[in-house]
């Protein structure tokens, strides 16, 4: 996002008081598309790969095969461990990232409900546990006291860099968003679409979801959708080939997907705002398979549990 957003590109406008317009959506604006047809050119030269791989992208840096990588505190660890020799930067131009808040919450249908109140406000919500959590966990404190006795220089580094940062937008339209995004940009940086066109296409998805188009889907988007389905890229919700028929009182789909490991979860109405992962969990773990030629996937929506056979 933060590589996007230099070239002017958005996912959402911003109302006057700073809240997200859903009616205003940026993918095949002018910022957007710019950035997708420099990332094209870029493919096209062989100067970036048209493949995306978080572990590989860290490997590479880490071996010095690579300058730059995008990431956040949550690398930090892993980064300081390889002994790759690093500098924390702000980004190039205007770009500017999404931001994440970590937070405490307390269950109103808890039995305990003042018991973890004091647990949080005379326990948790103290200098020296949130020194703690900084410490442990690379998160910088959104405390001020406890900022200003931060001693990493990396995590001071993190919140310099965090100024123009905006809030990951906590919106119901935002679900609709991601599948039909990352295949735009995907189309357009390995050279299938022209850029203009890849965002616009991704655009109208996007209108359409937003519409209802594709209330009643039941998907099982994961890393296997391209090779096994045909899709134009993984992890989209929104894509048709790899949906699942009502078969009786469950939804099936058989593919052949080439022998290898891959991993998914279910996905209804064409969006992530409703996912079902490991065990029917909402919102849970992917499931992790193994595939040899052919694989069927069976949804239960009565228990919201996916069988992978």
């Amino acid at each position: 996002y933060p590589f996007l957003t230099a070239f002017g590109g958005y996912v959402f406008g911003l109302n006057e008081d700073g809240s997200y317009n859903a009616a205003d959506v940026g993918l095949k604006s002018d910022g957007m598309v710019a950035a997708a047809t420099f990332l094209a050119e870029q493919g096209a030269a062989g100067t970036i790969p048209t493949t995306t791989d978080w572990d590989t992208a860290h490997v590479l840096y880490e071996t010095e095969r690579t300058p730059f990588l995008m990431a956040g505190p949550w690398a930090l660890d892993r980064i300081r461990e390889s002994g790759v020799a690093y500098e924390i930067s702000t980004f190039p131009g205007e770009g500017y990232p999404f931001l994440g808040v970590q937070g405490f919450y307390v269950n109103a249908f808890s039995d305990n409900v003042l018991l973890a109140q004091a647990f949080l406000t005379e326990f948790v919500a103290k200098e020296a546990t949130m020194l703690e959590l900084q410490s442990a966990g690379n998160r910088a404190s959104a405390m001020p006291a406890v900022a200003a006795q931060m001693e990493d220089v990396d995590l001071a580094k993190f919140g310099e860099v965090g100024v123009t940062a905006r809030a990951m937008p906590a919106i119901p339209e935002m679900g609709s968003i991601w599948g039909a995004w990352e295949s735009g940009i995907l189309l357009a940086l390995q050279g299938d679409v022209e850029p203009a066109q890849s965002m616009s296409d991704a655009y109208d998805q996007v209108m359409e979801l937003f519409a209802g188009a594709l209330d009643g889907m039941v998907n099982v988007p994961g890393s296997w959708q391209a090779a096994g389905a045909g899709c134009d890229g993984d992890w989209n919700p929104a894509c048709e080939a790899s949906a699942l028929t009502m078969d009786g009182d469950m939804y099936v789909g058989t593919f052949e997907i080439p022998a290898g490991d891959y991993e998914g979860k279910v996905a209804l109405n064409g969006s992530w705002d409703t996912n079902y992962g490991v065990d029917g969990v909402f919102e849970g773990d992917n499931y992790m398979f193994t595939s040899t030629g052919t694989v069927t996937f069976t949804f239960d929506p009565a228990t919201n549990i996916l069988t992978i056979e």
